[in-house]
């Protein structure tokens, strides 16, 4: 089994708009089983999709799980309450904070509420780290570093929280916090060079980073399969992430066990 754990839709890809439908397909081309989907509503990018709207995209999709999005710029009493019954009744498996698109550390106490109900009804929280796409100049790198996550996994930690990215290029920093934590761990989406075929020489580097983050660690076990959909094919990525050093053991997590613990999927 596969799950991906990073993908968008209503994507623009040249003179098209991912769908939904266009994920599905490309996810059965991979053999890929399960993907979580992530809204976007903050962020300068194209693709925007809300959460509200997101949900109600991917019900008929069974294989499609839908993760939300929260700014504390507008985390309103009203809007706590509208998101508290959405993950209440498992309705959303986590929310993702889009840090460096928007001016906030990990940290902000406007967000404490969001991390105690998060923690309460056993939803991840997913974090946008490492390097971003920002054709506007409107991002602030320092926001986007993963270090400051430690903050937020020592003050909750019954939160289950997601590095995006791997934190990249601050990999050793998402090792270290992960290592740290252990309700910390890090997703591998993102990784290659963006709407390209994946080279060769990428693959090998990616290689010796997980081996690094293993030497960091201890352990592949903290590590979750993404792809950053539909940045790459699914077929490419699936592809590249097999070639990785682990154990069949250590593939199964990797691939799918991980995914469906943190985020209570309902796989089978």
């Amino acid at each position: 089994m596969i799950i991906d754990t990073h993908t968008h839709i209503n994507t623009p890809y040249g003179d098209k708009i991912l769908t939904a439908e266009d994920l599905l397909e490309d996810m059965k081309k991979a053999k890929v089983d399960y993907a979580l989907v992530f809204a976007l509503e903050f962020s300068p990018l194209d693709g925007i999709i809300t959460t509200e709207k997101l949900i109600e995209t991917l019900k008929p999709h069974r294989n499609l799980f839908p993760i939300g999005t929260v700014s504390p710029f507008s985390f309103t009493r009203e809007r706590q309450q509208q998101i508290e019954l959405l993950l209440k009744n498992d309705i959303l498996k986590g929310i993702k904070l889009y840090l460096g698109y928007e001016h906030f550390y990990p940290n902000d106490e406007r967000l404490a509420p969001l991390y105690e109900m998060c923690a309460k009804f056993g939803k991840p929280i997913i974090y946008y780290t490492g390097f971003f796409w920002d054709p506007g100049k409107k991002g602030l790198i320092k926001y986007a570093q993963p270090l400051a996550v430690d903050d937020v996994a020592t003050r909750f930690p019954n939160l289950k929280i997601v590095i995006a990215h791997m934190g990249n290029p601050w990999l050793t920093d998402s090792a270290v916090v992960a290592q740290k934590n252990e309700n910390v761990y890090v997703d591998v989406s993102g990784y290659f060079v963006e709407f390209q075929p994946i080279q060769k020489e990428e693959i090998q580097h990616f290689i010796e980073d997980i081996r690094t983050f293993f030497k960091l660690t201890g352990s592949y076990r903290k590590l979750l399969f993404a792809s950053d959909w539909p940045l790459y094919t699914l077929k490419e990525y699936v592809d590249a992430a097999k070639q990785l050093p682990l154990s069949d053991e250590d593939k199964e997590w990797f691939f799918w066990k991980n995914a469906a613990t943190i985020f209570n999927l309902p796989v089978e």
